[in-house]
């Protein structure tokens, strides 16, 4: 998996989730290890599997990561995205990512509980 300071995403055995956490602003830089770590995850953990993205400590979106975030968000391997603490400047950026990448199932929550029980909810209820 890709390091930095500023991204981490990882398996979470206790969720059987992927976990995502950025802080700062995401470059194309981070863009890019975000879809490698994706495809990454994809081949480790199965073709469908629930991802849980962190955004509380995002402050800005560079515009030249929004087609690789699109890209990475589009993966077929993601059944379900929950996107937690987002501000109000970042919001429109993710969901302007999650619509070019064609994502139908995901929400955007205020907090990490109410996105793990989206989550963990059954597939049909949604």
């Amino acid at each position: 998996m890709s390091t930095s300071n500023d991204y981490k995403m990882w398996w979470s055995n206790k969720e059987k989730i992927v976990r995502g956490f950025c802080k700062g602003t995401i470059t194309k830089e981070i863009a890019k290890y975000i879809l490698e770590d994706t495809n990454t995850m994809a081949k480790r953990h199965g073709p469908k599997v629930k991802w849980l993205i962190d955004l509380r400590q995002v402050k800005m979106v560079s515009p030249s990561a929004y087609m690789l975030l699109a890209k990475a968000s589009a993966h077929p391997s993601i059944s379900k995205y929950a996107f937690f603490g987002l501000s109000k400047m970042i919001e429109p950026v993710a969901k302007l990512i999650t619509k070019a990448a064609q994502q139908k199932k995901y929400q955007f929550f205020s907090n990490e509980s109410e996105a793990l029980y989206w989550l963990e909810a059954d597939e049909y209820s949604n």
